[in-house]
């Protein structure tokens, strides 16, 4: 985005993006969420913890303290967390301008690097991503070193041309694709999908994948299936141990 690349204090370019990303925060406030889940209530609720790598207009951030919350919400120094504002799809990112956008990446390339198991969701790893996509490989390293490691990949696109997208990453036969998300580890093994994979893989154990997602959940009953999760892993934390599994 050219307004983006050109902005500087005090510049009209400046002036039109602060204007912008204002209506951008707007706009999305102001949707509703709609009477049934979607794949991508689906996605973040089969997930522990996110990264939000571009901003995110829900999510405010205090820079003094290093607190990231609700957008509005109250920092531990009594100051409202601020808008962490949104990085933009422009030629040259930088990751490191925004402190809060900075911290997710920060938090990413760490768990990349420790990583058994990662899944990808739609995103191609676009060659005009250069800066993204290089971050991402130098946290995964030499393919070759993660010769145990699993990639899922979840795209439309032929397999062949996903594989091609991210054969940098992927030794030898070690990925799966799927074209839906309720056939991958994440869908049906909500909030344990690196725990299937390593104990359907190293351990040889038999899980039971129809107590995951299904297509046809309410809200209701995803809440029914993802509390009791949530509730393991906060004793987990709090015991210093594993959260149970219910798949095995």
């Amino acid at each position: 985005m050219e307004i983006s690349e050109k902005s500087t204090p005090g510049s009209i370019y400046e002036k039109a993006k602060l204007e912008l990303e204002t209506k951008i925060y707007e706009y999305i406030s102001e949707y509703t969420i709609p009477d049934n889940p979607t794949v991508y209530d689906f996605l973040i609720l089969s997930l522990t913890s996110l990264a939000f790598l571009h901003g995110n207009v829900a999510i405010g951030y205090c820079e003094k303290d290093n607190v990231i919350g609700n957008i509005g919400g109250k920092c531990k120094c009594g100051e409202p967390l601020q808008g962490i504002g949104l990085l933009y799809p422009i030629k040259n990112k930088n990751y490191q301008k925004n402190p809060a956008i900075s911290k997710s990446w920060e938090a990413l390339q760490n768990a990349l690097e420790v990583a058994y198991m990662i899944t990808i969701f739609g995103y191609s790893a676009p060659k005009s991503d250069v800066e993204a996509v290089s971050m991402l490989k130098n946290a995964w390293g030499n393919v070759t070193d993660r010769t145990m490691e699993e990639i899922e990949i979840v795209d439309l696109r032929p397999e062949e041309e996903v594989f091609e997208s991210w054969q940098e990453f992927i030794y030898t036969h070690h990925y799966s694709y799927h074209n839906d998300f309720f056939d991958t580890t994440l869908g049906r093994y909500p909030r344990r999908s690196c725990e299937a994979t390593f104990d359907r893989l190293m351990n040889c154990r038999f899980l039971d994948g129809s107590k995951g997602f299904k297509n046809s959940m309410d809200f209701n009953d995803i809440s029914l299936l993802v509390n009791p999760l949530i509730q393991s892993e906060k004793w987990a934390k709090e015991e210093k141990t594993f959260p149970i599994n219910p798949y095995l």
